[in-house]
């Protein structure tokens, strides 16, 4: 009896169901309360629009904690008759803001709320998360690791086959990572991708955006007899 170890893959790629859009909000100020006063604005009307996404369906749903202040350290120039010139001195300023997350359920979506944050001071767009939704990231994943079984099984009746040897039993199967006393490089990382997702459009101000598609994974580790 042989004994037989192959791993098994399968993937697919597909296309982003959903945009989530990261969108930072940051106000500095010599004084606190001016910081976060203007924080306050910017984070509110960011609230408002994500809200009307939500009503009008092209967004799914929306994220913003608090906005909050804090004091730093930084440098100004000393005022003429305190020192030489060009020399500087530390300050105390205040910074206030806030985060909020949208998710889309189109590149649309993003792109009309980028245009409509275009005049809003103090707001910037970190960057755009793409993803699947939940069901149709478990109906691939349930898909593929029937693949990837049925590919580990493939692959050990090719060697047995190649070796001479009768048809091959499956005596065990792992996840990857899992299978005892060797290595591996562990769970795949849920399928996500973050991309780059906006490009300023010279004709007119307005953002194109352009989610590359995913790649989903599943791998597993067979044990096979195969008698000789």
């Amino acid at each position: 009896m042989a004994h037989i170890a192959v791993r098994g893959s399968a993937s697919r790629t597909v296309a982003p169901e959903r945009g989530t859009v990261h969108l930072a909000v940051t106000v500095t100020a010599d004084a606190r309360a001016d910081a976060l006063a203007s924080a306050q604005r910017a984070h509110g009307t960011v609230v408002a629009l994500a809200k009307d996404a939500v009503d009008a369906g092209t967004a799914t749903a929306w994220t913003a904690p608090g906005v909050h202040a804090w004091a730093f350290q930084d440098w100004a120039p000393v005022p003429a008759g305190r020192g030489a010139p060009g020399q500087s001195e530390p300050v105390t300023r205040f910074r206030a803001g806030g985060d909020v997350q949208v998710t889309f359920a189109a590149a649309d979506g993003i792109a009309e709320l980028v245009a409509a944050l275009g005049d809003v001071e103090h707001v910037d767009v970190q960057r755009v998360e793409w993803d699947l939704t939940a069901e149709t990231r478990a109906a691939l994943l349930r898909e593929l690791r029937t693949e990837a079984s049925r590919d580990a099984v493939a692959r050990g009746t090719d060697y047995a086959e190649a070796l001479g040897l009768g048809e091959p039993r499956v005596l065990g199967l792992y996840e990857e990572g899992l299978h005892p006393g060797l290595g591996g490089p562990g769970e795949a990382p849920a399928p996500r991708l973050l991309a780059k997702a906006m490009t300023a459009d010279a004709g007119g101000g307005g953002f194109e955006l352009r989610p590359r598609d995913i790649e989903i994974t599943a791998a597993v580790t067979a044990e096979l007899d195969a008698p000789d």
